[in-house]
């Protein structure tokens, strides 16, 4: 020991070898087992959720799809009796149909109505008809389709009366430049109908100072609801045979 030196210092002997510790591992066993069963894991849930996708309809033209002839398929499923599906095969054909002229977009959609109406569906029969009036204003069907119009309407518990005030469709005193338009059905009570022309008649047979009573718009209104009110009581009780003296 040398003096002066409190602790003594005692080395390892040259050439001995520094002891490291072996490097980590970054993917063990275990490691390497969770990673592959998250992987199958998403895998799994990936093709459950492709899977439970509803497979896309068949394209209605464009690059690379099918065309589809929706009008052809409605009139096979009209042939047969199914009015539900042609039904949906006529609105997708209203939707998709690139060629459709007024004319015809108030045609389809007029068919669409009638097969509404086979199915007992009134509401979505009403929204057809009118979807066919407003396709073509001029349609020489409009004469038809009011009078499909006026039955999904007394169908549906409407005052058939007040509906047509509410739409503007019984115009008395107008122009009346359109024949067809003065034909048009406004009520109907079995085989027997109601039509714009005898209202318009009605109200010009009025002596003057009634007619003063029912000026304007809204009078002329007014009369067409009272005069349809009146004709359809009256009808019903000619066939009720109400009419009849007892005596």
């Amino acid at each position: 020991m040398m003096q002066g030196s409190k602790h003594a210092t005692i080395s390892e002997p040259r050439g001995t070898p520094v002891r490291r510790k072996p490097p980590k591992k970054i993917f063990d066993r275990k490691s390497t087992f969770f990673s592959v069963a998250v992987l199958l894991l998403f895998g799994i849930l990936l093709f459950v959720e492709l899977r439970g996708r509803p497979t896309p309809p068949p394209s209605d033209g464009g690059s690379g799809g099918v065309r589809l002839d929706y009008r052809a398929l409605a009139g096979k499923l009209k042939a047969v009796g199914l009015h539900e599906a042609a039904a949906q095969a006529y609105e997708r054909y209203l939707e998709v149909g690139r060629d459709l002229t007024p004319e015809s977009a108030a045609r389809i959609a007029y068919t669409l109505g009638k097969l509404y109406l086979d199915a007992g569906k009134f509401e979505a029969a009403l929204d057809a008809f009118y979807r066919a009036e407003l396709y073509d204003p001029d349609s020489e069907l409009s004469g038809e389709i009011d009078a499909k119009i006026v039955h999904c309407l007394e169908r549906l518990g409407r005052g058939v009366a007040a509906q047509y005030a509410l739409d503007a469709r019984t115009r008395v005193g107008g122009k009346g430049d359109e024949t067809k338009r003065s034909e048009a059905v406004v009520a109907r009570i079995g085989a027997d109908t109601i039509t714009r022309r005898q209202i318009e008649e009605a109200f010009a047979a009025l002596p003057p100072y009634l007619r003063k009573r029912f000026e304007g718009k809204e009078g002329k209104r007014a009369f067409a609801e009272k005069f349809v009110a009146e004709e359809l009581l009256f009808r019903k009780a000619r066939k009720l045979e109400y009419d009849k003296d007892p005596e």
